[in-house]
């Protein structure tokens, strides 16, 4: 059983919060990754001109590591994937609620070819954080409601989850979603097992809104198989989704823009591109 991470105390994080909300959309450096770790950088754009959100959801969709700053650079154009186009096609079902924008077990995208996954459970955010690197709930930074779906592949010893989130309005959730950021560059320095490495925070192509992923990776003790969490994370409007995948002993290599999460971000997008 791995450690838990040291965790923030929830005045730090409303805190942080805050000085996020007096600083408006004020310039902020990209945090650094942990030295020598490998990050993918993100493949070729795969965003079409759907729309446009307000200025604070227009991503930058270039490949390499992400800004933590939006901008007012309109979504690239080109073709949809095969996965936006599953998600947002005209006739499919609009998704009813938050529940509604959270992946089926048939839509979440697996680590090998014929993987399947099982539902195992679909709840309201706890007091958990989601993940190793987040120091609290989304609802303790902004979030109105937030529902969490957890899963398991079989044959694979891969788990994965994916939580939605709602805020007030698109700029709340832009400020909640640069804190999700600023806690990847701080991870390191608040978690606590052995041979930690995070990798930078890269862009992933979507159709609105922002996409990102990232990797973290440690040994709950010294000499254990390493853990590694692929984390992938978008925001539309006044909605923000992640999804996690932690797997435990075996390798997490895929070309790149063909990384699970990257794949599961592309479809979350879609979804929640839909509540507004």
């Amino acid at each position: 059983m791995a450690l838990l991470p040291r965790r923030l105390p929830l005045s730090l994080a409303l805190a942080a919060l805050a000085l996020l909300g007096t600083a408006g959309c004020g310039q902020q450096g990209a945090p650094e990754s942990a030295s020598g770790s490998s990050a993918a950088t993100n493949g070729p754009s795969e965003a079409t001109d759907e729309g446009t959100d307000a200025a604070i959801d227009e991503p930058t969709d270039g490949p390499g590591e992400a800004t933590d700053e939006p901008t007012e650079t309109p979504a690239s154009s080109g073709s949809p994937s095969a996965d936006e186009s599953a998600t947002t096609a005209s006739n499919a079902p609009r998704p009813r609620g938050l529940r509604g924008a959270l992946l089926s077990a048939g839509r979440l995208p697996g680590p090998d070819t014929g993987s399947t996954w099982r539902a195992t459970g679909t709840r309201p955010e706890t007091n958990d954080p989601f993940g190793v690197c987040q120091k609290t709930p989304l609802t303790t930074i902004g979030a109105t409601e937030a529902v969490v779906r957890t899963y398991r592949s079989s044959g694979t010893g891969v788990d994965a989850a994916q939580v939605v989130a709602e805020f007030a309005d698109a700029k709340s959730a832009w400020r909640s979603y640069e804190v999700l950021k600023s806690w990847r560059g701080q991870c390191i320095e608040f978690m606590d097992f052995a041979d930690e490495q995070i990798s930078p925070l890269t862009n992933v192509a979507v159709r609105a809104g922002v996409g990102n992923r990232f990797l973290v990776s440690y040994r709950g003790t010294a000499g254990a198989d390493t853990e590694i969490v692929a984390f992938g994370l978008t925001r539309v409007g006044q909605y923000v989704s992640l999804v996690k995948y932690h797997v435990t002993g075996r390798d997490w290599s895929y070309p790149v823009g063909e990384e699970p999460e990257s794949a599961a971000v592309r479809r979350a997008n879609g979804l929640i591109a839909q509540l507004r």
